[in-house]
């Protein structure tokens, strides 16, 4: 009973992020997509852009990531940006939690954080926020298209 517990726990989804437009949606990479959900079991979860794509028939391809089992990724999401101008970086945010609070961090990205009515990023006075549950994320600049609503567990 108490290795089902801990695999319960291990599994169980911590928070999420939901995908508030088509845009948002489509950013999403295959399996990570849960009915328009970002799912996030485990903390600190990195997102950033996936960069290995190619436009071919006006459809987006994304190329084989091949990487050796002791080579860490990046992020533990990859979203696909498909706008004209990009709006998200390689590296562009991390979601922590610390006791009770969560807290979203700009990666040194491109074109910022937005929460709620707050911006953060490299060019501006702060680079972290606390996060709570409701809160509207913005990944990019104010007029970007990624925005996702946080929904925590604990």
């Amino acid at each position: 009973m108490n290795e089902e517990k801990d695999l319960y726990e291990l599994i169980r989804p911590k928070a999420l992020l939901k995908a508030m437009n088509k845009d948002a949606e489509m950013a999403i990479q295959g399996d990570c997509n849960v009915d328009g959900f970002i799912v996030i079991s485990k903390f600190p979860f990195r997102i950033g852009r996936e960069y290995r794509t190619e436009v071919i028939n006006e459809e987006t391809i994304i190329k084989v990531r091949h990487r050796k089992n002791d080579v860490k990724r990046n992020n533990d999401l990859y979203l696909i940006d498909n706008g004209e101008r990009l709006h998200i970086s390689r590296e562009h945010l991390q979601i922590e939690k610390s006791g009770d609070h969560y807290f979203i961090t700009d990666r040194n990205s491109t074109c910022g954080v937005g929460v709620n009515q707050k911006r953060i990023g490299k060019d501006m006075q702060e680079h972290s926020l606390e996060l709570k549950s409701g809160d509207m994320v913005k990944i990019g600049t104010e007029h970007t298209p990624y925005v996702y609503k946080f929904i925590a567990f604990d």
